[in-house]
């Protein structure tokens, strides 16, 4: 008899573990889940008070132009009423057949925020009128990607395939 009842204990015993066990696991990953939400894992919605104010380009950046471009003193200007200013900007001509060719350009326009159907949030430069640059047609729109926040915050294009072209970025001005 003794050892029906061990046997019998054993079972409820290992019965009892694998319900602990599998109620921490459970516990676990609600844990995880709500933590990773609290911290912000998930991409928070960009405004427009992120991205207003005075951009200029990265100098990790400008070795990526060709030489003459190096120097450029490029800077943007997004407006709180959706106005764009660029000076000296390099923009890319993403419709190329060559490997995207950039050219400095001088222009204003209007940007806004986009959201993409992968899901990211976007700014996108649209250049309506040029007073330094070659252009066949106008608006020219063209996306860039935000990232970082505060004082860090930049945005920035590729310059040729994402998945292997350098970053072109510009990062805020403090006093912006």
């Amino acid at each position: 008899m003794p050892d029906k009842l061990t046997f019998t204990s054993r079972l409820i015993t290992s019965a009892k573990s694998r319900r602990g066990l599998l109620s921490s696991i459970v516990a676990t990953v609600l844990l995880c889940s709500l933590c990773l939400h609290m911290t912000g894992c998930t991409q928070r919605e960009i405004t427009n008070e992120d991205v207003i104010g005075t951009w200029r380009l990265d100098d990790d950046s400008r070795k990526h132009l060709s030489g003459e471009l190096q120097d450029c003193e490029a800077e943007m200007l997004l407006g709180r009423d959706g106005s764009l200013s660029v000076v000296a900007f390099p923009w890319p001509d993403v419709f190329s057949i060559e490997d995207c060719p950039i050219q400095l350009v001088t222009a204003t326009g209007k940007w806004k925020i986009v959201h993409n159907v992968r899901g990211r949030t976007d700014v996108t430069l649209i250049i309506e009128h040029v007073t330094a640059g070659d252009f066949d047609e106008l608006p020219i729109p063209h996306s860039f990607i935000y990232g970082g926040s505060g004082s860090g915050a930049y945005i920035y294009f590729y310059l040729g395939d994402p998945d292997s072209a350098p970053r072109i970025k510009f990062v805020r001005q403090e006093d912006s």
